[in-house]
């Protein structure tokens, strides 16, 4: 696959010209939010990798595209990861996000780790331990056994 360089104002221009569409799409739903929060990237501490992670499910269940990246503490990229989990819904493949987002930074040699997460039930249920009673229990339990390796691991919610 052959690889496009996008210059930095072509970006930003795009996500201006996307935003002020917000509000019209808003408007059609029947329900305006009164306040856009601009989410950006949190930089670790030095030492530290990123990974943030997140999904796309067209509707709860639906099919379901996955992914995440890898960045250092100046924001450069270290590696990313996607894929299709199938039909599924939003909390087994939030989980499962956060399971394939540990899994290739631990591969890639990272020791230092936040992990960035937009889902708060998802990330609750990560830094708890209710492996015996939930119904994603086996999900659970791998990412418990990445949790107790041997490397500084952390979870921060990002909205």
């Amino acid at each position: 696959m052959e690889q496009k360089i996008i210059p930095k104002f072509s970006v930003l221009s795009s996500i201006h010209n996307l935003s002020s569409l917000i509000p019209d799409y808003l408007s059609h739903m029947g329900t305006v939010y009164s306040q856009i929060r601009w989410i950006s990237w949190e930089k670790p501490p030095p030492g530290f990798i990123a990974v943030s992670v997140d999904f796309n499910c067209l509707g709860n269940p639906n099919p379901v595209g996955l992914g995440g990246l890898l960045r250092d503490e100046n924001g450069q990229w270290l590696r990313g990861f996607s894929g299709h989990f199938g039909i599924s819904n939003n909390l087994h493949v939030e989980r499962a996000t956060i399971f394939h987002g540990l899994e290739a930074v631990w591969n890639h040699g990272a020791r230092k780790v936040i992990c960035f997460s937009d889902c708060l039930d998802a990330l609750r249920l990560v830094e708890n331990d209710p492996r015996n009673v939930h119904h994603y229990v086996a999900l659970l339990h791998d990412i418990y056994e990445l949790k107790e390796r041997s490397w500084e691991l952390s979870f921060k919610h990002i909205l």
